[in-house]
C-alpha cells in the first residue's frame, strides 16, 4: 500500500501552481545503447512526462486554458507510451508478456481521455464558427451552454480515469518493467528501425490513391503517420538533425490534412449530441448547422512525396549506402 500511494496521481503537495504544461524534449540516446535500452529510456522519459501532465490536470485551481493544454499533452504522451510499449517494445522482444496488460491499460486509459479532448477541440475550434450561422442569440447561447457541460462532464470522467485503482496498477506494471531488465539478449538497434520501414512501405503505398481512401482506411493511415513521427522522435539522437527535421515536417502536415478530415467526423456527431442537449435535435436550426458545418472547406486529400527514408543512411557515388555518423563516438547503424 506505502508503494502505491507514492506512485499516486497527482503529487500530494499541491500547496502551489504547478509551471504552464510543457511539450516532451528530445530524448537522448547513448550512441552504443542497443534496442532494449532505447526502449526503456523511451518509455521513463515519457511516463515522467505523463505524471507531470497528468498532476498539471488533476490540480485545483489551475486556469481553464492550461488544464485543457495539460490534457493535451496528455494524451499525446499516452499514444507516445503506446508506441513505445508496443511495436517498439515488440521489435526489441522487451518484456513481451508483462507489456500485454500495459498496452491494454493504456489504449482504455486514451479512450476515456479522448472524449474530453474531442470536445475540448470542438468548443474551442469548430463551434465558434458555427454559432456565428444563427441569427437568434437566445439559441447560439443554449447551444453554448449545453456543449460547455458535456465538455465538462467529460473532464470529470477523464479525472476520475487517471485517479482510478485501474491507472494506478498501470503505474505501477510500467514502473515494474522499468525495474527490471527485461532479457538477456542484446537486440540490435536495427530491429526498431526495421519497424520505420513497414509504417513508411504504408505510407508510400497509400499516398498515390489518397483522395480515393474510405474514411476508416484515412484514419488508419493518420495513425501510421502519427506512430512514425513518436518512433521518430524517440530515434532522433541518432540520426541528422537535417534529415530528421524534414521527416518530422512532412508527418505533421499529413497530420494536419488527415486529422481535419477525421475532426470534421467527430465534429458532426458532437454537434448532433449538443443540439439534442439544447432541445433543437429534430428541428431546423440543426440541420442548417449540420449544413453549415459540412460547407466549411477541408485541406485537400493530397501530400507531397515522402522525404528520403533517413534511417537507411546516405548513397554514396557508387551507389551504397553509407551509414550517417555524428562524431567519433557514432555507431554505425
Amino acid at each position: 500500500m506505502e508503494v502505491e500511494r507514492k506512485r499516486r496521481l497527482p503529487p500530494a503537495n499541491l500547496t502551489a501552481v504547478q509551471p504552464h504544461p510543457e511539450k516532451t524534449q528530445p530524448l537522448l540516446l547513448p550512441p552504443d545503447a542497443d534496442a532494449q535500452v532505447a526502449v526503456r529510456l523511451a518509455i521513463g522519459d515519457t511516463l515522467a512526462h505523463w505524471q507531470a501532465s497528468a498532476a498539471g490536470f488533476l490540480e485545483p485551481g489551475r486556469a481553464p486554458a492550461d488544464s485543457i493544454e495539460c490534457l493535451h499533452q496528455l494524451r499525446v504522451t499516452l499514444r507516445r507510451l503506446r508506441v513505445a510499449c508496443g511495436p517498439l517494445a515488440r521489435a526489441a522482444r522487451w518484456h513481451g508478456e508483462d507489456l500485454k496488460p500495459v498496452r491494454t491499460g493504456l489504449r482504455n486509459l486514451g479512450q476515456q481521455l479522448g472524449e474530453a479532448r474531442d470536445w475540448d477541440v470542438f468548443i474551442e475550434e469548430t463551434l465558434p464558427a458555427l454559432s456565428s450561422q444563427l441569427h437568434e442569440p437566445s439559441l447560439s447561447q443554449a447551444l453554448k451552454e449545453a456543449a460547455g457541460v458535456l465538455q465538462r462532464s467529460a473532464h470529470l470522467r477523464a479525472k476520475a480515469a487517471l485517479e482510478s485503482g485501474d491507472s494506478q496498477h498501470l503505474l505501477l506494471q510500467l514502473g515494474h518493467c522499468l525495474a527490471s531488465p527485461g532479457g538477456d539478449e542484446r537486440v540490435s538497434f536495427r530491429a526498431l528501425l526495421r519497424r520505420l520501414d513497414r509504417l513508411d512501405h504504408s505510407l508510400r503505398k497509400a499516398l498515390p490513391r489518397l483522395a480515393r481512401l474510405t474514411p476508416s482506411r484515412l484514419h488508419r493511415l493518420r495513425i501510421a503517420a502519427k506512430k512514425m513521427r513518436y518512433i521518430t522522435e524517440f530515434m532522433a539522437s541518432r540520426h541528422d538533425p537535417a534529415a530528421i527535421a524534414h521527416w518530422l515536417a512532412w508527418l505533421r502536415h499529413a497530420q494536419t490534412v488527415l486529422g481535419a478530415h477525421n475532426d470534421r467526423k467527430t465534429a458532426m456527431a458532437h454537434l448532433q449530441v449538443i443540439c439534442e442537449s439544447a432541445g433543437t435535435g429534430h428541428g431546423k436550426d440543426c440541420r442548417a448547422l449540420q449544413k453549415a458545418l459540412r460547407s466549411q472547406s477541408l485541406p485537400k486529400l493530397q501530400l507531397p512525396p515522402l522525404p528520403h527514408a533517413y534511417w537507411r543512411g546516405k548513397k554514396s557515388r557508387d551507389g551504397n549506402k553509407k551509414p550517417v555518423h555524428r562524431g567519433p563516438a557514432r555507431l554505425a547503424l
